[in-house]
């Protein structure tokens, strides 16, 4: 027997009214803990990601908040005093990103490279390699050609229905804030 959930849940954030098209996902990754605000009440929903706010969602996601963390810092850009520093740190430690000397805190995340974050949170989420796994080889966006070398990161997004893009992914553009509570809630909380 096929069950379905169905989620109704108040508003938490007076700029997310019951209307946006992301409020279910913004709301349920919010209660889950995974996702927080953005200050006075607020979730600024299309405001693009950060590449912190996007380690601090991916870890949390994984973990919770309950972890442990190296000490020293990998980046000259990410002081231990940094408000997302233990995220920042785990997410270095588990190998989510290559980055050696910056890391960039601040700078806005694209799609195509947020692609690559969502499928080793996917796989290390089901136990799995972050970085060996099956793709549909024939590209499903025309702007991400099989050449791209984030192309199997995007190829597995579109697969798994982490993405719900159509012919084109619009890989050079920031990850919006709602979009990101979306693919949280799809990875972390098997939300459709």
């Amino acid at each position: 027997m096929l069950v379905t959930a169905t989620f109704a849940y108040t508003q938490d954030f007076s700029d997310v009214p019951s209307t946006e098209p992301y409020f279910n996902y913004i709301e349920a990754a919010y209660r889950a803990g995974i996702v927080t605000g953005c200050g006075n009440s607020d979730y600024c929903p299309s405001t693009p990601i950060t590449s912190g706010q996007m380690a601090s969602f991916i870890t949390t996601g994984l973990l919770t908040n309950n972890f442990s963390y190296p000490l020293v810092p990998y980046f000259i850009d990410v002081p231990s005093n940094y408000s997302l520093f233990k995220y920042i740190q785990r997410f270095k430690f588990d190998v989510f990103t290559t980055a050696s000397v910056y890391f960039y805190p601040g700078s806005n995340v694209t799609k195509e490279k947020m692609a690559a974050y969502l499928t080793r949170a996917r796989q290390r989420r089901l136990g799995l390699n972050p970085e060996i796994f099956a793709y549909t080889p024939t590209p499903w966006f025309s702007d991400v050609p099989s050449t791209d070398p984030n192309f199997k990161y995007v190829q597995y997004i579109k697969d798994h229905n982490i993405t719900t893009a159509t012919n084109s992914l619009n890989a050079g553009a920031n990850v919006s804030r709602d979009e990101m509570a979306a693919y949280m809630s799809r990875i972390f909380l098997n939300m459709p």
